[in-house]
């Protein structure tokens, strides 16, 4: 696992991207190259997945120190089901596992997922690091 962290606010120590990043990456068993850019996001985040090319995840850095650390959390769920091939898209449409789906934000399968296990990983890793 390799990730580079573009424009990370000061608010985030390299110590502490680096617990975040590791932990994700073991708690959701990856082991991937990843950009984080802190940049150019109004929402919380994204990420841009490109068989055979790094994992690019943008996070809004206007986000206090405790939401940062559950977006990225929260992204790294949604790199795991690219990689894993749930979640994908086609066109403009939405794909979870082969399927188009169009409903509304939270009851997308993908999100439901992503928050879950976001609030997984947060309980834990504040417990470990005394957030």
């Amino acid at each position: 696992m390799y990730y580079t962290a573009y424009a990370k606010p000061k608010v985030l120590s390299n110590k502490l991207m680096d617990k975040v990043v590791v932990f994700a990456c073991d708690f959701l068993d990856l082991d991937i190259d990843l950009e984080i850019e802190f940049r150019g996001v109004e929402n919380g985040g994204y990420v841009d997945f490109e068989e055979g090319e790094d994992v690019v995840m943008g996070v809004n850095p206007k986000q206090t120190k405790n939401e940062l650390i559950r977006t990225i959390f929260h992204e790294m769920v949604h790199v795991k089901q690219y990689v894993e091939g749930d979640l994908s898209h086609q066109n403009s449409d939405n794909l979870w596992k082969g399927e188009v789906v169009d409903v509304p934000y939270m009851d997308r399968p993908w999100e439901k997922e992503a928050y879950e296990q976001e609030e997984a990983m947060w309980h834990i890793f504040a417990k470990e690091v005394g957030i």
